[in-house]
């Protein structure tokens, strides 16, 4: 395959967006050369990006896809560990998410609803739910209110779309895309902020708000 250099794509579309691999922030994509390939049955830009945040500018490589008018890949892949994310969630439901993180950069979508329907079930177990079966410990997740009825209407979507990834279907609804895995991954990042990184905020901010009010009273005469 050869290629030739060309009018890239337009770099103000939302196609661009991509989690950057080496800030780890989602940004626009800023294109520094495009090129193209001289076989017709070729739909895809060969794109020289950068970061566009003043402390990152770091380059990297893309593929974008012509038909469908976004990226498809940027390399170098995410370095992604369970130290991704913040203490405060459980290291279980860390490694299953950083996981499931690497299955997204490496296309696996499969991959990534099914290890996210597992993040899930040990957030229910951590929390102390009793039951065996995923969808009844969604139920005790949100009949001890630790999450709201938007969230548990998401965990069964999680629920049922972990299973079609992991088990045969003759319904289609195996055929996992990028736009589910994005929607799965969202729904389960939702849940650990609400369980896990609201809680553990707010907790940080009463402290620090008793502490100031009980230096104010040390001051007092």
């Amino acid at each position: 395959m050869s290629l030739s250099l060309s009018e890239p794509p337009d770099d103000q579309g939302e196609g661009l967006d991509w989690r950057c691999p080496y800030c780890g922030i989602t940004v626009q994509l800023k294109i520094v050369r495009g090129f193209d390939s001289e076989s017709s049955l070729d739909a895809t830009y060969y794109l020289i990006c950068r970061c566009p945040r003043k402390a990152c500018q770091k380059v990297m490589f893309a593929k974008y896809d012509k038909n469908n008018g976004h990226l498809a890949e940027v390399y170098p892949f995410p370095s992604v560990s369970e130290t991704s994310w913040q203490d405060c969630i459980p290291r279980q439901v860390r490694v299953d998410m950083a996981e499931a993180t690497r299955c997204y950069y490496a296309q696996a979508y499969r991959g990534v609803v099914v290890m996210c329907r597992r993040a899930l079930q040990n957030v229910a177990k951590n929390k102390g739910a009793e039951k065996t079966e995923l969808k009844e410990q969604i139920k005790e997740l949100h009949d001890s209110g630790l999450i709201t009825k938007s969230l548990f209407d998401a965990s069964h979507e999680i629920r049922h779309f972990g299973g079609f990834g992991a088990h045969p279907q003759d319904d289609g609804l195996d055929n996992i895309i990028k736009l589910d895995a994005d929607t799965v991954f969202e729904f389960v990042s939702q849940i650990l902020t609400h369980v896990y990184i609201m809680p553990a905020k707010t907790k940080e901010l009463a402290k620090k708000r008793q502490e100031a009010k009980q230096g104010k009273k040390n001051d007092q005469p």
